[in-house]
């Protein structure tokens, strides 16, 4: 069995890998679903994809490029 030291080192070690995970493949994938929303684009396949590394630089390339909304475009039109 392990002792307490050990145990308690083996711990920090899942602790800081699931942090890890976190920061280098969900951040991103949240961010890039937020942007890909506030252009009216649905987030989650963005999101999803992005969790592939080469697919994250190709659709932050896609959403830096892609002409934006007009924010009052859709209610001008609407109108008359």
């Amino acid at each position: 069995m392990l002792e307490a030291a050990e145990a308690s080192s083996c711990m920090d070690h899942v602790v800081w890998g699931l942090l890890g995970v976190l920061l280098v493949l969900v951040y991103p994938a949240v961010c890039l679903g937020r942007i890909a929303a506030r252009q009216g684009r649905r987030p989650w396949p963005y999101a999803l994809l992005s969790l592939v590394p080469p697919l994250s630089l190709v659709l932050l390339g896609v959403l830096a490029f892609a002409r934006l909304p007009r924010p009052g475009r859709s209610a001008a039109i609407g109108s008359g």
